[in-house]
């Protein structure tokens, strides 16, 4: 049932009886009444408003921030599950002290930006077994496998691969 109010209250009436016969025959697993039940009407406005949507420009609060706030204060950065296509997010690297220590943790290496350590697999298995080897106890539904074999990748001094150890 949605629940966003109008502005103004506006609420409206529904029939939930209101499907045709050829819908109510193929969906009749669903439980219909002959009632009408009372829903909002759902208007356009403000979803998240902390959130940018690709396309859209960062605040300008957030460059000035992490150029003469943040990176003072940053000791470690990780990226977890992103390409770093899409600018202004992927230049962030380059403000930062080259002495900040940058762990890069995706499905497929970034080829555009050198980190400090690529962690390359599924990001749920590499950071399974980062809490186990940090002696963290992970207790989740989905996490349900015995081990990861952790190589570093040929021709690399800091890139990793994580796999599922095979049964």
């Amino acid at each position: 049932m949605l629940r966003q109010m109008a502005p103004s209250g506006v609420k409206r009436k529904r029939s939930t009886s209101g499907l045709s016969m050829s819908k109510k025959r193929r969906q009749s697993y669903e439980d219909s009444t002959d009632e009408e039940e009372e829903y909002d009407v759902a208007v356009a406005g403000v979803m998240k408003p902390d959130i940018t949507f690709f396309g859209e420009d960062l605040p300008e609060t957030f460059h000035k921030r992490l150029v003469e706030h943040d990176k003072d204060l940053v000791d470690l950065v990780l990226v977890i599950g992103t390409s770093l296509k899409v600018a202004p997010v992927s230049e962030f690297s380059g403000v930062l002290p080259a002495e900040t220590p940058q762990i890069y943790i995706s499905r497929e290496p970034c080829q555009h930006i050198d980190f400090d350590i690529d962690m390359i697999g599924e990001c749920d298995i590499i950071l399974t077994e980062l809490c186990r080897r940090l002696g963290w106890d992970l207790q989740h539904e989905m996490v349900k496998h015995d081990g990861v074999d952790v190589h570093l990748q040929e021709g690399y001094e800091s890139r990793f691969s994580f796999k599922l150890r095979s049964p």
